[in-house]
């Protein structure tokens, strides 16, 4: 902004002093008798001459930092749009993670119920379960129940699906590297911190019950080794 005014004062200084040295001279009696502007016609003639292109020269230059100026606001706008819709898909997985709902069955002072357990530690819990003789991985081992089948895997791949999601949308946005970076690191950071641990055993588990060719034990392998 400083350097646009710097740049207009100085066309303005130079547009000045050409205006007052060319009217000085042109009030001068000149050489050629047609050529002298003193009479008052002549000299106004002689002034509009003058300054109109050097006006022009002054709109032209202050049209061009203003659509300059509106091109860089139009280019900010749009990087916070972009910004904006990623976090907004960001926001989304958190929701989907927090509404992630895991029921079990538990005993406490000799009475068992049914509890549930949601959110990031539903999550985990779930996974645990899946690898464990006395949760979820007891009918999976035993090939009673198709791990494709369970409420909790497909509420698992709705997660993974937003993930991937987030990742696209922030590979093709039209952003800084170094902005796109940083975003990179926090669905990264996101993903050690919420994801990775109990995906980690999910694998685990796939590959010791044989079932890694089902459907979603494929895409949640898939996803783990490319993460």
């Amino acid at each position: 902004m400083k350097r646009d005014l710097l740049r207009i004062l100085f066309i303005s200084a130079i547009s000045g002093i050409v205006i007052t040295v060319g009217v000085y001279f042109f009030l001068k009696p000149a050489f050629i008798a047609s050529l002298n502007l003193t009479e008052k016609d002549k000299v106004g003639t002689a002034i509009s001459g003058l300054t109109a292109p050097v006006i022009g020269l002054i709109s032209t230059v202050l049209l061009y930092l203003a659509l300059s100026k509106q091109t860089e606001s139009n280019n900010e706008q749009m990087l916070k749009n972009e910004s904006d819709i990623i976090f907004l898909l960001i926001n989304q997985l958190e929701s989907e993670i927090n509404s992630f709902t895991f029921s079990i069955n538990r005993t406490s002072n000799g009475v068992r119920a049914k509890e549930s357990d949601t959110g990031f530690v539903g999550l985990h819990n779930f996974c645990l379960s899946c690898n464990s003789d006395t949760g979820w991985g007891e009918p999976l081992s035993a090939g009673e129940r198709r791990f494709d089948h369970i409420f909790e895997a497909m509420q698992l791949m709705l997660i993974i699906e937003s993930y991937l999601i987030v990742e696209n949308r922030i590979n093709v946005a039209n952003l800084k590297v170094d902005i796109k970076q940083l975003i990179n690191s926090k669905l990264r950071l996101y993903y050690d911190l919420k994801l990775r641990d109990g995906m980690v055993v999910l694998v685990k588990a796939f590959k010791r019950y044989q079932i890694d060719e089902q459907e979603i034990p494929k895409r949640v392998i898939e996803f783990v080794q490319t993460r």
